[in-house]
């Protein structure tokens, strides 16, 4: 029984009054023709089990077992006040794998398809004070929304992918929203550093009740003293869905990497006879812009150099890996300031942990192919659009407040290419002005993004920079180029491996291999590329492996990433009285004594060509910055 013990939820990304409904609740696996909302009925039936919300549902088991489940009943029980009985009432959620029915009180009241956030207001009279009873039957993998095909109708995240999670369970938080009247659905602040303001973007949502217009005020502070930045107060009009609210802030503080400063801002509705709602959540203010074909932070030149995550904090959960060392820390041990959430945006936890310390996070839709042909018919095709349209919604209108989202990357490895870069584009730029979009491996209208992740299977990355360079050129030169996936196929018995790396039995061919990495890195640099993700951040193998190369090292790439951002090691190999090629600023090489164990060999140019390598020489140390 969940009972409104605090009146006001301080939720994942924004507080407000709101019931949790986390915690214990019951689960039954299967029996899909069971009126599970009837209590009668499913009391009668055996298997229940306990589990607790938000969670995984099941211990880790073989994946095709899975694969084989048609749905999942849970079911809890919770308690509201006269006063919440007669409020309005929202029902949200941060997202139900693969989606689910829901039933209050033996009454359908929603139905989500997608697996990620969702809410629904739920219809008058059907909340009670006292107890009420709250069901879903959340789909399995086996009944998702599908295609003739197989393929989901909905934004799959890495589920397809053999290694992509098969179980049906619930992520973040799931509780019940209240208001009186009017409803303040969600508000974008949009900072603008040079004017020093910032625009409450306001979506508002009416009650049949709501009567006359509202008062709405915005209140901004000082994140870490309380003190009062700026204020501001318009009227709606009864009925208007959106509004613009803008706050003058008083000496602003800029947010970036360095200087990680958070404000606070409360939105207070007010409306006759009591009506009206509250919500209160951080923000940074930051503007991320694009001049010349290159990215700017606050007006400065902004360089992206870091890696990729993929769902790394389901494997930190599983490992007792501390989100703040292992994404600040280590990372910044590495010299990396941003990282891109591969296949899913990041949970609320480490949101908040790069906000307060300044990492920066591209925050991937789960609009994933790896160019895999769906095999969609016009119709089908339709729907995958419009159910995509309302999970991307859902994901960016619940993070877009975080600072230290600074990019949203809308798909990844798609042939979708007319919807993507049309519609679905378009569809986020209009939704959240403050951001830039990328298509991983592929073009939008802001950026042209490649995946050489073969790069040592076939050829030197030099042919692909260059290529890289004249398709910014022929598209007007306003683009931003990068890449944001390499060096993660590697065939240990490839000929061309051989060729570059020697053969796996030989004891540095791992060194080689991390060696090529640190050389076709430094290649993207001198080029000008403005992000750069090697695919190969130090967590992800140790965490899913749990094996690890050495103590400090999980492997040899892990090494080499420590020193390849170094911004020491581009001036270590110019010649004296040289300059890099690269734009971004690079400071002199310093000397030290603090020295990597990695034993790297650091080669004074960027080969075109290798020789086949049996016996290669040995490499000497490469400092840590």
């Amino acid at each position: 029984m969940h009972a409104p013990t605090a009146h006001t939820l301080t939720a994942p990304h924004v507080a407000r009054n709101a019931l949790s409904l986390t915690g214990e609740w019951s689960m039954l696996i299967e029996h899909g023709d069971l009126a599970g909302w009837d209590e009668q009925k499913a009391d009668a039936v055996a298997g229940w089990t306990t589990v607790n919300i938000p969670g995984q549902l099941f211990p880790v088991k073989d994946r095709e077992y899975f694969m084989g489940i048609t749905c999942v009943w849970l079911r809890t029980t919770f308690t509201l006040t006269p006063a919440q009985a007669a409020a309005g009432q929202v029902l949200s959620w941060g997202g139900v794998r693969f989606g689910a029915q829901v039933w209050l009180n033996g009454t359908l009241i929603a139905e989500c398809v997608h697996a990620g956030p969702f809410t629904a207001r739920i219809p008058p009279g059907i909340a009670r004070a006292g107890r009420n009873t709250l069901v879903l039957k959340i789909n399995g993998f086996a009944d998702m929304l599908k295609a003739a095909s197989g393929f989901p109708l909905f934004a799959n995240s890495a589920f397809m992918q053999g290694w992509g999670a098969k179980n049906p369970c619930v992520i973040e938080d799931i509780r019940i929203e209240f208001y009186n009247g009017v409803y303040i659905k969600h508000a974008l602040a949009m900072p603008d550093v040079t004017a020093g303001t910032a625009t409450m973007r306001v979506s508002l949502e009416w009650g049949r009740e709501a009567a006359g217009p509202v008062t709405l005020d915005a209140v901004v502070r000082e994140q870490d003293t309380g003190a009062e930045a700026g204020r501001a107060r318009c009227t709606v009009a009864a009925g208007a869905s959106t509004t613009d609210l803008v706050v003058r802030i008083a000496s602003p503080h800029l947010w970036s990497p360095g200087s990680p400063y958070l404000y606070s801002a409360e939105l207070i509705a007010e409306g006759p006879k009591g009506s009206g709602d509250r919500i209160r959540f951080t923000f940074g203010m930051r503007e991320i812009t694009i001049v010349n074909g290159h990215y700017h932070l606050n007006g400065k030149p902004l360089w992206l150099r870091g890696s990729n995550l993929v769902t790394d904090w389901n494997w930190a959960v599983l490992n007792n890996i501390d989100a703040r060392e292992y994404i600040v820390k280590e990372a910044r041990d590495m010299n990396i300031n941003c990282f891109r959430t591969h296949t899913l945006p990041p949970p609320a936890s480490w949101l908040n942990i790069a906000d307060a310390y300044g990492m920066m996070i591209l925050a991937e839709m789960p609009v994933l192919f790896n160019y895999a042909d769906p095999k969609y018919t016009p119709d089908e095709l339709a729907v995958y659009h419009s159910n995509c349209i309302a999970e991307v919604s859902e994901w960016i209108t619940r993070l877009w407040n975080h600072p230290s989202v600074v990019i949203w990357v809308i798909s990844n490895e798609s042939h979708d290419k007319e919807w993507e870069m049309g519609p679905y584009h378009d569809h986020v730029r209009q939704l959240d002005p403050t951001r830039t979009t990328i298509r991983a491996g592929e073009e939008t209208a802001e950026c042209i993004d490649r995946h050489w992740c073969s790069n040592i299977t076939r050829d030197h990355v030099q042919d692909d920079i260059e290529t890289l360079l004249r398709d910014r050129m022929a598209s007007g030169g306003n683009r931003t180029i990068g890449c944001t996936e390499y060096m993660n196929v590697f065939n240990e018995r490839d000929g061309l491996v051989n060729q570059w790396c020697g053969t796996p039995d030989i004891s540095l061919f791992p060194f080689l291999f991390a060696e090529i990495c640190m050389e076709h890195t430094e290649a993207m640099r001198r080029a000008g590329l403005d992000c750069i993700l090697p695919y190969m951040y130090a967590g992800w193998t140790r965490m899913r492996t749990r094996e690890l190369w050495r103590d400090d090292y999980p492997t040899p790439m892990a090494a080499a990433l420590h020193s390849s951002f170094a911004p020491c090691l581009p001036a270590s190999i110019c010649p004296t009285g040289t300059s890099p090629p690269a734009r971004e600023p690079l400071r002199p090489l310093c000397s030290s004594t603090n020295w990597t164990p990695a034993c790297m060999r650091l080669s004074t140019s960027v080969s075109r060509r290798r020789t086949r390598c049996p016996s290669p020489r040995r490499p000497r140390c490469a400092p840590r910055s």
